[in-house]
């Protein structure tokens, strides 16, 4: 063990589900020597690029190897300490809603009832299932970046609970001709709303706001759920998400498929 690797792990009070095994330091490379007199360099001759390697807990609970790059001016100790609190932080979390479900270790890759998914999602995409439990075999072999809260495959997205020690959370898109639906929001295109509005519209139920022939009849029970967040896409195109709470149940709670 190298003497910062030994000196960086006694200033952090790592989870028993994080390791740190490899600490790699790559000195300042100078500036761009193309550089115009009187103008900023592309690389900052001071920077110290920092990698840093090891194991963790993934936004599911497995077991994952993670990485972290870090930008110093120094590389020491306090430094890469300091930039890895965040990551350390989520590791913390994620331990304690381990330890909730009784895998302090993390989840074995079969085990994927533990996740909580919006009810009538797994209505709407019956394929959530199968793609969570192959996502769950593929992530220990993955490596991800150790302060992400999220990770995204091409079927689903998975994310940490917003409270710690709360199970961990799947969504996926199912698009429609109105829009999409995700699970814990919901986007309407072809609506503009103006700013004014959608502030009035949080703390309001979703049939108060949108046309109950907006959406389709398979998504009534949206329409009880209360707005926490309603914005608008940044993109040209005039898109409306509203965000509400879930009715979130584990994975594997039983479905009907369309």
């Amino acid at each position: 063990m190298n003497t910062i690797l030994a000196d960086t792990l006694a200033r952090l009070a790592l989870p028993p589900t994080m390791r740190i095994d490899e600490i790699d330091i790559m000195p300042p490379l100078g500036a761009d020597p193309v550089t115009t007199p009187g103008t900023v360099p592309f690389i900052d001759p001071d920077c110290i690029d920092v990698r840093v390697m090891g194991s963790g807990l993934s936004p599911t609970l497995h077991p994952i190897k993670v990485f972290q790059g870090i930008r110093t001016f120094h590389g020491t100790p306090d430094e890469i300490a300091a930039a890895l609190a965040s990551a350390v932080s989520i590791q913390k979390s994620r331990h304690k809603a381990a330890l909730a479900i009784g895998q302090p270790g993390g989840a074995p890759v079969d085990l994927i009832d533990h996740i909580v998914v919006d009810r009538l999602l797994l209505e709407r995409a019956p394929h959530l299932t199968d793609s969570v439990r192959r996502a769950a075999a593929e992530m220990p072999a993955s490596t991800i970046n150790a302060s992400h809260r999220r990770y995204s495959t091409d079927d689903a997205e998975f994310a940490d609970a917003p409270m710690s020690g709360e199970p961990p959370r799947a969504r996926c898109e199912v698009r429609e001709a109105w829009g999409s639906y995700l699970g814990d929001h919901m986007r309407i295109d072809g609506l503009a709303v103006p700013e004014t509005m959608l502030a009035a519209m949080v703390g309001r139920r979703v049939g108060e706001v949108v046309d109950r022939t907006t959406i389709d009849a398979g998504y009534a029970a949206v329409l009880d759920h209360r707005i926490v967040l309603a914005r608008m896409s940044q993109a040209a195109s005039a898109r409306l998400f509203l965000h509400f709470e879930a009715d979130w149940v584990p994975i594997t709670a039983s479905h009907r498929t369309t």
